[in-house]
């Protein structure tokens, strides 16, 4: 016998409210139930559970957090965007970020060296790190990759040495930067990093290019030489060098912001020692 639709009740309605039991089936027990579909449900499937959270889609800790998914946070040392409960040690101190001010931050010092300096001591300052008695390597890229001296939220690293540092083309700049990670030794990933440079003073071949470079570039005014280390310039030929480090020399005349070290010993025409730098 067939049932009369209610006044006003749509097809849809009436299905629903006619087989709501078996609906429920299906939705409860997709996999399990043997009955038959009627005939009326040519579309219906059964259905499935979906999660209601995409944290993988997530690479950062800042794009993790930065989401405002409340399902969501970053995993440390995995260094990954889950829920806390696929997090491993979660519960420990700041293995586990659920707010974007507690993304790992990482500086070094100094955070810039020349081509010409090998195996220089580093030290990096890490905030928001969980304890970390497992060890970390440092990693330079694919330069080079070295085992980090930690100390509390302070790791020490030693930079490449000579045969891996990265060669500087003249024609592409004085400088490369590359990324310093920290790599975990517990779960062998990266899980902060920071910018770090390698510059080359001996691409500058005049004095005006070399002194005006943003880093410790000196030039040698005999030579003709750019380098990185002032003593490199013999005391009798003096060197050029930036402004910002003038006043603790004597002797020093400025023309158009470059400071020239003169040797008083020396009796030198002025026009004839600039010619000497051209």
């Amino acid at each position: 016998m067939e049932k009369a639709w209610n006044s006003g009740e749509t097809a849809q309605h009436w299905l629903f409210r006619e087989h709501w039991q078996f609906i429920q089936e299906v939705i409860n027990k997709p996999r399990t139930t043997s009955k038959a579909l009627p005939a009326y449900f040519p579309q219906l499937r059964p259905l499935s559970r979906v999660p209601v959270e995409a944290c993988g889609q997530y690479s950062t800790c800042s794009e993790c957090l930065g989401s405002g998914d409340p399902h969501c946070g970053w995993c440390v040392l995995h260094s990954m965007c889950a829920r806390k409960e696929k997090c491993e040690r979660s519960s420990e101190p700041r293995r586990f970020a659920s707010d974007i001010k507690q993304c790992v931050r990482l500086s070094v010092h100094p955070n810039n060296i020349s081509v010409s300096q090998f195996s220089v001591t580093l030290v990096l300052e890490a905030h928001n790190v969980p304890e970390l008695s497992a060890g970390v390597n440092c990693t330079f890229e694919d330069l080079a990759e070295m085992n980090g001296l930690v100390e509390g939220n302070r790791i020490k690293c030693s930079s490449p040495a000579e045969k891996e540092m990265p060669r500087i083309i003249v024609d592409k700049g004085d400088h490369q930067i590359v990324q310093l990670y920290l790599r975990s030794k517990e779960t062998g990933l990266a899980f902060a990093n920071t910018s770090f440079v390698f510059y080359n003073c001996s691409v500058h071949k005049s004095c005006l290019s070399c002194v005006s470079s943003p880093y410790q570039c000196h030039w040698c005014k005999y030579r003709h030489d750019c380098t990185h280390d002032p003593r490199t310039c013999s005391f009798q030929e003096g060197r050029v060098k930036k402004p910002e480090v003038s006043g603790s020399y004597p002797g020093i005349v400025h023309s158009s912001q470059i400071f020239f070290e003169l040797n008083y010993t020396q009796h030198l025409n002025i026009a004839e020692f600039i010619k000497k730098l051209l």
